[in-house]
């Protein structure tokens, strides 16, 4: 059906209209509100790695496309703009609702309110009404040819959705490998499950079986508490030394499946038992200090110690039968002192058999086989690669200590299977400082190439934040101010479990 020419200039009056309309507010609305925009765009896994760039790009060119919209020579080219850039939300959108699960961007006002199916379809009809809009004005070119057009439509599709699919790929590869400090924060990657009141902030975790989860308390230094995986269900028990003679100070507990360790750094000494009885025998009294031990069976144990020959710390293997110490000095790498500077959170994981160390006030970690031999190291995706801390030397009691408060990066950490946890305490690029006050960043690390993989919010419990945290299965369970929380992981996060 031909339609006569005072009325396609009318409809193609009428695109022109709704695209200035829409185009126009769009881009004020992501001026006005420009921060939150720039942060959402941070967000997306599709654009994060190029979220100052685009920030600025695209509220610009929707400016520039309603200049030319309104130019009667340059309407034609700002039509195929149109199309060109409708074309690119709508792969953007396409390739969020099936490939990501993080929040895209917003387009701002009442735009906001639409599910993302609803934006992609909204999308859609502007894609087309463009089309119609460019072929109801190339009827009055002589040469026209409905070929010609037909390829000029086609390879602006092409160009457009090739460009959004190569800035994912570009993005994805930098934030996995390159990462300029942005993080991907997947939607619901954690959801609340259960929630246990403890009363007191002194509880720790000492470790899980099978089935169990086991706290220990500072107050209280050896009595353990346990819980189901589903914290339905609850007992404590009361761990008994063969020998209580000694001048303890800091009792800690660890626990592994049936085995479990006491032990005391400053007195330097390790009982080994088992939950069968929960009694514990003394097996090791020694003259080195121990700042942290896991046990990796009923006859091994991994540690961090301070080497007293050349006062500097270092991991190390005890075996019970026989009896053997073996020290691995390479494996921590000084920085300043070679203690503070090397503080930092030891884990095993039965899983997948791997010792892992994640330095406490650097973006560094690393892991080992049982035998403390190097399996990778692997960064953390803030830029604090050297420790800031101060150390004071205080010669008359051939002492040295922190002179100033440290900058801490990894506040705590865990590792199940093949992937690292850690808490964070460095902001991102594009992070709103909002949620820093009102929840705590967990990142997720593939241990197996050290990628990064995504981020994800554990909320306060009134003031108190994330103190610590253990990830069994699909929950995560988290020592919030007095609470026990378990959160249920998203297939998002354990998918990647191998």
């Amino acid at each position: 059906m031909k339609i006569a020419p005072p009325y396609r200039e009318y409809i193609i009056q009428i695109v022109c209209y709704l695209y200035i309309i829409l185009f126009t507010y769009a881009a004020v609305s992501k001026l006005l509100d420009f921060e939150n925009f720039q942060v959402q765009l941070g967000q997306s896994p599709l654009l994060a790695a190029f979220a100052g760039f685009v920030s600025i790009v695209v509220p610009s060119l929707e400016l520039l496309i309603v200049t030319t919209l309104v130019i009667p020579r340059f309407k034609l080219s700002g039509l195929y703009a149109s199309f060109s850039l409708m074309t690119m939300f709508s792969a953007y959108i396409f390739i969020i609702l099936n490939y990501s699960s993080s929040i895209p961007c917003s387009c701002g006002g009442i735009l906001e309110k639409m599910d993302w199916k609803q934006h992609l379809w909204f999308n859609i009809f502007f894609v087309i009404i463009a089309g119609i809009a460019i072929t109801l004005s190339s009827l009055d070119d002589k040469k026209f040819k409905i070929k010609n057009l037909t390829a000029r439509i086609l390879l602006c599709i092409a160009l457009s959705s090739g460009l959004v699919i190569g800035l994912y790929a570009s993005s994805k590869q930098m934030l996995q490998y390159h990462n300029s400090f942005i993080r991907v924060f997947p939607r619901m990657a954690a959801e609340k499950d259960q929630q246990i009141d403890l009363k007191y902030n002194s509880f720790y975790f000492a470790g899980t079986s099978d089935a169990e989860i086991y706290l220990g308390n500072y107050t209280t230094p050896l009595k353990v508490i346990e819980f189901d995986r589903d914290l339905k269900k609850t007992k404590s028990y009361q761990i008994t030394l063969d020998r209580q003679d000694l001048p303890f100070q800091s009792v800690q507990i660890s626990i592994l499946s049936k085995d479990f360790i006491v032990y005391d750094g400053s007195v330097s000494c390790i009982y080994i038992g088992t939950t069968d009885n929960w009694k514990a025998q003394l097996k090791f009294r020694g003259d080195t200090f121990i700042s942290s031990a896991e046990p990796l069976d009923s006859n091994t144990i991994v540690f961090r110690g301070l080497k007293t020959s050349t006062l500097t710390s270092n991991l190390g293997k005890y075996t019970i039968r026989p009896e053997s110490f073996v020290h691995n000095d390479s494996l921590l790498q000084k920085q300043n002192d070679g203690i503070f500077d090397s503080d930092g959170m030891l884990h095993f994981d039965v899983t997948s058999n791997r010792i892992v160390y994640i330095y406490r006030y650097r973006n560094q970690f690393f892991s080992t086989d049982k035998n403390l031999q190097l399996i990778s190291r692997g960064n953390t995706i803030d830029t604090i690669s050297k420790a800031q801390i101060k150390i004071a030397k205080i010669v008359n009691r051939n002492q040295q200590k922190m002179s100033a408060p440290p900058l801490v990066v990894n506040k705590s950490s865990t590792v199940y299977h093949n992937l690292l946890f850690i808490n964070s305490l460095i902001m991102g690029r594009f992070e709103p400082e909002d949620m820093w006050k009102d929840a705590s960043i967990i990142d997720v690390y593939d241990l197996t190439n050290g990628s990064y993989k995504c981020s994800f919010y554990i909320y306060s419990e009134g003031n108190e934040k994330l103190r610590s945290f253990r990830v069994e299965g699909n929950t995560l369970y988290a020592l919030v101010g007095n609470a026990l929380v378990a959160y249920k992981l998203s297939p998002e996060i354990t998918h990647n479990y191998k």
